[in-house]
């Protein structure tokens, strides 16, 4: 212990200390002081000096000691101090990056990003992409002007949204509807969240319009495409590379005797017998594991709870752009009354010879070379000779009623290399010049040398079949309303257009216009005024563009104009000017005269982009540009 109760003294308490002994000692002459410290006895007031001078030295070494580790102390308090302010100040620099760099992810996001009141009466927080998405191009503007409320086109579907988020906490993938700026409906997916720090709510939001707009337009093209196949006569089938049936049509359903919806996403052994699945998938397996594309043709008896049926397989492999093999196309031919047929000409040749000579369809023989050996009536009548015997007499070749004979050599090139071909459409050419479409199926024979020795072919007219096809694909390509073509047809003739300009060096215009005011005279003299006064816009621009140009309707009261060959920019705003000209005379509508204006932006391939997507976004941020300075102009991309 110390004198004072601590285990150190302080300087100033050590110094107080010897003071205060000394001080209290009684005084002792000089000459008895020197003596008495030569013996080593001199006193004070009776105390040994020698013992208080050992205590005062104690006593200074523990004052060192004590301020070394003091002072050592406190030197290392202030080496962590100094290292926790620097760590603590590299965290705070740290986030504060990290935040710059959220923010600026979020302003180039491709997504819309937000953050707004529990109420919806404003958006704290929203990214560029979610103003472009609303129709606007300053999200400041965006975050002063719009609110939750007005990109919702029913408060239901905003309130079906809170009650989730309400509930939930949290809402995943949400299909929306939004609204835009213009009124249009958009097709949205929204993720969102609520913030209980601060009551707001945070979400996310991925315009899907043309996604969905792709899906509606690939959904309408296979329904079509399906109709198509239904109709035709003979089973048809399409299988992916792992055997599952992905098309069939209707002939191939009554065949297997089963459903679509039972065949469809399923493998051979939805109908077939364990053995004749076999037999089907082991045939499979040589046209999937063959080196590119191959063909196979086989007989074989398809089992149905009515019997079985005796068929022609014709099957072909598939394969994408890679050469890889994607699966296997096949169609079926009934050959039930064919076999029966070969075994009646077995016994009786007269009985053949009346079949080839009354047959509908157009059957002929000839050889490598295409001389013609042999031809039914119906096939010289197909091709304008009174008979059989005029026919071969004035055709040796059948290349001659090939309208290309290029087309020909390919054909039978194709043969020297597959044993069959089947349903090859081509152009022929009758005895009088008339030109005429033909679906040809054709058999190679060969010698035991495996040399072609001759080839029979059977020959349809189809030109009905193809005006029937190209019918169906201008109905699919044209608005019903005016005529012109509708927005699948624009993009085929678009996409046309620009590589044939690239191939020439030519320029192509775009002009998209929006008619200014259309809604306020449909809604107040109704849908057929309205559905007059797009009749009569499509009619005068029409009248207005060449016959080299293309008009559209791509939907609703928009209209699209393709310029083909134009000079510049100049040329291009004269024409957009003319466009707009034509639509300025009144109409009318009912017993009344109604006036009628469009904003029109034009854009130019390729000043303003070399795709077709690019230059139509020109060309309508353009319209938009006028609508937004006050409609009933024309602007060009910038």
């Amino acid at each position: 212990m110390s004198i004072y109760g601590h285990p150190f003294l302080l300087p100033a308490q050590a110094a107080a200390a010897c003071l205060t002994l000394l001080a209290a000692a009684p005084a002792v002459p000089a000459a008895q002081r020197t003596a008495d410290v030569m013996a080593g006895t001199w006193t004070y007031g009776g105390r040994p000096f020698m013992l208080l001078l050992g205590i005062l030295v104690v006593v200074s070494a523990g004052m060192a000691v004590t301020g070394m580790v003091r002072a050592r102390n406190a030197a290392r308090r202030a080496a962590q101090m100094e290292k926790l302010l620097r760590q603590r100040l590299g965290e705070t620099t740290e986030w504060a990056d990290r935040e710059r760099e959220i923010r600026t992810l979020m302003h180039h996001a491709a997504i819309g990003i937000y953050r707004s009141t529990l109420d919806g009466s404003r958006f704290t927080e929203a990214n560029k992409h979610l103003a472009l998405l609303y129709g606007m191009h300053d999200e400041k503007e965006f975050l002063r002007t719009v609110t939750p409320l007005d990109m919702h086109p029913s408060g239901q579907n905003r309130q079906e949204l809170m009650q989730k988020l309400r509930r939930d906490g949290v809402v995943s993938r949400q299909k929306i509807l939004l609204r835009d700026k213009s009124g249009s409906l958009r097709h949205a997916i929204t993720s969102a969240l609520i913030s209980s720090r601060n009551e707001s709510i945070f979400g996310l939001i991925y315009d899907m319009t043309d996604e969905h707009n792709s899906k509606e337009e690939m959904r309408r093209t296979g329904a079509m495409l399906q109709s198509v196949i239904d109709a035709m006569p003979n089973p048809f089938f399409f299988k992916n590379a792992r055997g599952r049936y992905k098309i069939v049509n209707r002939a191939f359903c009554r065949l297997v005797n089963r459903p679509a919806e039972a065949l469809v996403d399923r493998t051979v052994e939805a109908f077939a017998s364990p053995a004749m699945a076999q037999i089907y998938n082991d045939a499979d397996a040589v046209l999937l594991t063959a080196a590119g594309p191959a063909v196979q043709r086989y007989e074989t008896v398809v089992e149905s709870e009515e019997g079985g049926t005796e068929v022609l397989l014709y099957k072909e492999s598939i394969c994408d752009d890679n050469g890889t093999i994607t699966g296997i196309v096949g169609a079926a031919f009934d050959i039930t009354s064919r076999k029966e047929t070969e075994s009646a000409l077995r016994q009786a040749e007269e009985r053949y010879r009346t079949i080839f000579m009354h047959a509908l369809d157009g059957i002929f023989t000839c050889t490598p070379q295409g001389l013609l050996l042999e031809a039914n009536p119906a096939f010289a009548r197909m091709f304008g000779y009174e008979s059989r015997e005029t026919l071969l007499e004035t055709v040796p070749s059948v290349r001659s009623l090939w309208v290309s004979s290029q087309t020909h050599d390919e054909m039978m090139g194709l043969l020297c290399n597959r044993p069959q071909l089947t349903a090859q459409r081509a152009e022929m050419l009758r005895r009088n010049g008339e030109h005429f479409w033909a679906e040809i199926s054709c058999q190679a024979f060969y010698d035991t040398q495996g040399e072609v020795t001759r080839i029979e072919g059977i020959i349809s007219d189809v030109t009905h079949h193809m005006m029937q096809e190209r019918e169906l694909r201008t109905q699919a390509s044209t608005d019903k309303l005016t005529g012109l073509m509708n927005r699948y047809g624009f993009d085929e003739a678009f996409e046309r257009l620009l590589a044939q300009a690239q191939r020439s060096s030519r320029k192509v215009g775009v002009a998209f216009i929006d008619l200014d005011g259309f809604k306020e005279i449909n809604d107040r003299f109704g849908h057929d005024t309205g559905d007059m006064l797009l009749k009569e816009v499509a009619r005068r621009l029409q009248q207005r563009v060449r016959e080299t140009d293309i008009t559209a309707r791509p939907g609703g009261d928009e209209f699209a104009v393709l310029l083909w060959d134009v000079g510049g920019t100049e040329d291009l705003r004269r024409l957009g000017e003319s466009l707009l000209d034509a639509l300025r005379p009144p109409y009318r509508c009912d017993a009344n005269v109604c006036t009628l204006t469009a904003s029109i932006g034009l854009s130019l391939y390729p000043d303003h982009g070399l795709t077709a997507g690019t230059l139509l976004r020109q060309a309508d941020q353009a319209m938009y540009a006028v609508k937004n300075a006050g409609k009933n102009a024309v602007r060009l991309a910038v």
